[in-house]
């Protein structure tokens, strides 16, 4: 299986999320081989999907929300997000228990 590229970087892991502003739940959905989806029911306004994701991530890795960061793509849907205190594998046994997409 190939697995989403997560790479070391400040202490912490970075890798791509495909945002879903205005679904019908926040959760993170599935992840590809390039970017791990996220569904947000914040509309993509003033930075408001850019602030749940920050939540739905904190949560999903059990991490504190001031570690999670958009570090590029905050405007688009394809975002760079890091993780602080996260170690790679941690990320992807936490991504492994999403299953398939």
């Amino acid at each position: 299986m190939d697995f989403l590229p997560i790479t070391l970087a400040g202490g912490g892991v970075e890798f791509f999320v495909r945002a879903k502003p205005r679904s019908a739940r926040d959760r993170v959905q599935s992840a590809t081989t390039d970017a791990l989806v996220v569904q947000t029911t914040a509309p993509p306004v003033d930075g408001e999907a850019n602030d749940s994701i920050v939540r739905i991530l904190a949560a999903f890795f059990d991490v504190p929300k001031s570690r999670v960061e958009i570090a590029s793509g905050a405007g688009g849907r394809l975002k760079k997000v890091r993780v602080g205190g996260l170690d790679v594998a941690r990320a992807r046994a936490a991504v492994a228990a999403l299953g398939t997409p």
